[in-house]
């Protein structure tokens, strides 16, 4: 029901951590002159995304119960849960230039580049896992859950989105669709690169 989809996008949810950094002053010889607008957040505090402790991602979807109704609303819950989180990791900074959520994200598949992630990690291994039991059990609701995840503003979802188009249950063009940005450039990867894992073990 609605407290244990609320539950569990509370354990999934990544929290701001804020802390301060402690800056090493000049030494008494130094006369050069510091420009205040020199400073920014970042020359005070260290931001950072991180999942609560102890989630197990998979413990979680194998718990969950198989009907896809239900399925449908535990991932709609998590895809705002995701998008909250990353309109606040915007808000902060934390995405713009070089986006620091991707960075969590090595592979949208199961991947052992993906050991010892955490962040928002756990919430996208969640979303990509419940997104390929739907697209067994109802095809085209899987099918209109993904399309929806390309028109999303930030990059995480336009992933998960060519994950689920690289699935049989998509037609071939909506994987060229969803791999261009709206400007018709291919979207390229960031470092480390992000890499989604076609089911046939390659790297898209």
């Amino acid at each position: 029901g609605y407290e244990v989809r609320r539950l569990i996008a509370s354990l999934l949810r990544p929290q701001l951590k804020v802390e301060r950094v402690f800056l090493l002053y000049d030494p008494p010889g130094d006369t050069q002159v510091r420009e205040p607008a020199d400073e920014t957040l970042y020359s005070f505090m260290s931001l950072d995304f991180e999942a609560p402790d102890h989630v197990d991602a998979r413990a979680i979807v194998e718990a969950f119960p198989q009907g896809s109704v239900a399925l449908v609303l535990l991932l709609q819950t998590l895809e705002r849960t995701l998008l909250d989180a990353l309109e606040q990791a915007e808000d902060v900074g934390f995405t713009i230039g070089y986006d620091r959520s991707e960075r969590d994200v090595p592979s949208i598949a199961p991947h052992a580049q993906n050991d010892y992630h955490a962040g928002f990690y756990p919430i996208v291994r969640v979303i990509a896992d419940l997104w390929n039991r739907l697209a067994e059990l109802e095809p085209e609701l899987a099918r209109t859950l993904s399309r929806g995840w390309r028109q999303l503003p930030f990059m995480l979802f336009r992933r998960l989105a060519i994950f689920a188009m690289t699935d049989a249950v998509h037609p071939v063009a909506d994987l060229g669709e969803a791999s261009q940005r709206p400007s018709g450039d291919w979207i390229g990867c960031s470092f480390p690169p992000p890499q989604v894992t076609t089911p046939g073990g390659g790297h898209a």
